[in-house]
């Protein structure tokens, strides 16, 4: 069976193992989700969506491989090339190919893996067509579970190009006119024409079946009668097709911070499973744990790895660490378990892969937006991570505990006011403390997407030892519920103002949902919001907070959307008139969007090329880690 004591150079994120698997240059980053008790069940192979609905459903794709784990199951989950932390780039050619050919060595590492047990694909959107393709192309699959996988690429197109339609409309101004050299993009992940083409002729409807799978579950959304036509392929095929409306299927696909686990689901797979001819196993090997820094020395970051491990004669391996070729030159990726202060955050470091092109001393750490997972916003902290370790600059990219793959409870971070918790902010500073303690870095730039941002001023402005905070569409320096509340309201009052009475003339709306609305935001609330009332002791937090930087020498971008609350605040008080003679060390830039996670792609490398400036200004101004001073 699948044990941890099989596998080579595996980091322990929690309850999970963080590996790679080395494929033709494109390493695909895997985790294992291991049996507690001796697996006596199929191992599962869980494969992703694509795009937005990866971040989205990550932290349920996770619950589900734990529950698959905990009913004897061993789990791997990947991420596809060019998707996640898996290597390749986006416009990289033969994606299909690629992808196709990573599920399928997935598939036959679990085999080898897991003793010859039996083996179940179990893929959402995308990840179920390519559980088929490879199915098709030989891959050692004898289940499969298809979760809103229609039978036609070409209709799975439709469906991301209408779900981009309708977030593209509400910031019109960001499209550009497609012509055919450009990618498709698709709120915030792009696909090449290529792979869009390729795609589209995706029939599993008329797929070859050499040897189709024993069972089928098809997870059908409600209403939906393309998502049974695949079955309806296997079923002619021999295969004894199961068809199943998950209902839950919205929980599955919130916003990370929304997101909740398909129970109803995933205990129907778990019986599904159950009911069929699984196959027997022996108890995992036990293991024993070591505690790794970078360079194999006994240091207290938690990295944890399994001892003795199993070698077969496929020539796929589990990897601790790789090297990835990238358009900026080739770097080491490796995961990183560190322990919080009785927590536990899971991230990746990128390295140079010449020692000898190492900035010393110097560790740049990305953290997350808010619920998202460490990949970053549209996947750009993965892409500026690469590209900074090519530089020379460590790069590690962090998920704080219940984000991601981190351990914790998500339930706990819904609300706003959570995610700026002071908690928050202690786990960054200990994250920090753990990349110390390893030997990965003395001092710090740290970046961050709103939330990301405020955890990385505030860690800079406790005396943490940093050199530069590149901070993108920071909401405010000090927050404060009663600033979020002033700004809802001038918004709905401008939208009033603006857009609102056009729509009135033309007929749009109705008088009377105009005075609803105006209702709704209330004259006791808008007279106190037009009185700003919070935003004036923002202006004190914010002075402090530029004085005490410029005091340290930090390097503060300010990378800023249009419309951005923090750049309407500083425009109103006069901070970004001639700024840099009262805070040399303070950049403002700003982005020509409304968009705050930046989709569009020419939004994104407007943003990409901010942060490597503001990187360069941070490296150029300190030649030395500043020392560490107290709060």
């Amino acid at each position: 069976m699948l044990g941890a004591s099989h596998v080579e150079g595996a980091v322990r994120a929690g309850l999970s193992w963080a590996a790679y698997i080395e494929l033709a240059g494109e390493p695909v980053h895997a985790l294992l989700d291991l049996p507690s008790v001796p697996a006596t069940a199929s191992a599962v192979l869980l494969l992703p969506p694509f795009g937005w609905e990866e971040m989205c459903s990550y932290r349920a794709r996770r619950a589900w491989a734990r529950a698959l784990a905990e009913a004897g199951h061993p789990t791997v989950r990947i991420d596809l090339p060019s998707t996640g932390d898996s290597g390749g780039s986006p416009g990289d050619a033969n994606r299909l190919a690629a992808w196709t050919a990573a599920v399928r060595a997935a598939a036959e590492l679990a085999r080898a893996e897991s003793a010859g047990q039996r083996l179940c694909a179990a893929g959402v959107g995308l990840g179920g067509m390519l559980a088929c393709l490879a199915l098709a192309a030989g891959a050692p699959i004898d289940e499969l579970i298809l979760w809103a996988v229609p039978a036609q690429g070409r209709r799975l197109l439709r469906e991301w190009r209408a779900q981009a339609a309708v977030i593209a409309a509400r910031e019109p101004e960001d499209q550009r006119i497609e012509h055919a050299g450009l990618p498709l993009s698709l709120i915030g992940y792009t696909l090449t024409r290529e792979t869009e083409a390729d795609l589209a002729g995706v029939r599993l409807d008329r797929l070859a079946l050499p040897r189709p799978p024993e069972r089928v579950l098809v997870l059908a959304r409600p209403g939906l009668r393309g998502d049974r036509a695949v079955g309806e392929r296997f079923a002619a095929a021999g295969s004894a097709v199961t068809y199943l409306d998950a209902t839950d299927h919205e929980r599955l696909m919130a916003h990370p911070q929304e997101a909740s686990a398909p129970h109803e689901t995933i205990a129907a797979t778990v019986a599904w499973l159950r009911s069929g001819a699984g196959g027997g196993g022996e108890r995992p090997s036990p293991t024993r744990s070591a505690e790794l820094g970078r360079d194999g020395d006994s240091a207290d970051v938690g990295i944890q790895v399994a001892a003795a491990p199993r070698r077969h004669d496929t020539v796929l391996r589990w990897r601790k660490e790789v090297t990835l070729p990238t358009p900026y030159g080739s770097v080491r990726e490796s995961p990183l378990s560190l322990p919080l202060a009785g927590e536990s955050g899971f991230a990746i470091l990128s390295t140079p892969a010449a020692a000898d092109r190492e900035v010393p001393g110097v560790c740049a750490v990305l953290l997350g937006a808010g619920a998202l997972r460490h990949v970053g916003p549209n996947r750009m902290w993965v892409e500026a991570a690469r590209r900074w370790a090519a530089r020379g600059v460590a790069t590690v990219r962090l998920d704080l505990p219940a984000v991601g793959e981190a351990e914790g409870d998500e339930r706990e971070w819904v609300s706003d006011p959570a995610l700026y918790h002071e908690r928050r902010l202690e786990q960054t500073i200990a994250a920090l403390g753990a990349l110390r303690e390893a030997g990965i870095g003395e001092a710090f730039v740290l970046g961050g997407l709103c939330a990301g941002a405020y955890w990385a001023l505030h860690a800079a402005l406790r005396g943490e030892p940093v050199l530069g905070v590149l901070a993108v569409n920071l909401y405010c320096f000090q927050w404060e519920g009663e600033l979020v509340a002033e700004v809802d309201t001038l918004r709905a009052l401008r939208s009033l103002r603006g857009r609102g009475w056009r729509r009135l003339r033309r007929r749009d709306v109705t008088e009377g949902e105009m005075l609803e609305r105006l209702r709704s935001v209330g004259l006791i609330r808008l007279g106190r919001a037009l009185r700003r009332p919070a935003e004036l002791r923002q202006r004190a937090a914010i002075e402090a907070g530029l004085d005490r930087l410029a005091e340290r020498g930090i390097e503060l971008l300010l990378l800023l959307c249009r419309d951005e609350p923090l750049e309407g605040m500083l425009s109103r008080a006069g901070l970004l008139e001639r700024p840099h003679e009262r805070w040399p060390q303070l950049t403002v830039e700003r982005l020509p969007s409304r968009d705050h996670m930046m989709r569009a792609p020419w939004v994104q490398r407007e943003a990409h090329a901010a942060l490597d400036r503001g990187l360069e200004r941070a490296l150029a101004r300190n030649h030395a880690p500043p020392p560490r001073t107290g709060a």
